[in-house]
């Protein structure tokens, strides 16, 4: 029995079963991001596409990428990047034992010695 003028309220917009499959993948990889669980997140981006991923935002309307930058997630923020593209993996270059390597350093205009 509630008092007059009283109203109910939840807190959950729906209740667990009623969430579609999107639904829960989208709570997990929020989860995962939040938890900066990397293998979590790997799983759920097994099984949604990186399409859907990247439109997928939290109550704030915070994508997860953002969410991962913001919070420090970096396990989360690279499997997030690496799925959408954003960074890959540089060739490592072979040096031979006593070769000369010159290494030029951002503002400087001539190469230095290794």
């Amino acid at each position: 029995p509630q008092s007059p003028g009283l109203t109910s309220y939840t807190t959950s917009p729906s209740k667990p079963a009623d969430l579609t499959e999107e639904d829960r993948l989208k709570a997990r990889a929020l989860r995962a991001v939040v938890q900066d669980d990397g293998p979590e997140l790997e799983r759920v981006l097994e099984t949604a596409t990186i399409e859907e991923v990247g439109k997928w935002e939290n109550k704030a309307g915070t994508n997860l990428l953002a969410l991962a930058e913001e919070r420090g997630s970096s396990q989360a923020y690279s499997v997030l990047a690496k799925a959408m593209g954003l960074v890959r993996e540089v060739k490592r270059d072979v040096f031979e034992e006593r070769e000369t390597v010159w290494v030029f350093v951002q503002g400087d205009v001539q190469p230095r010695r290794a």
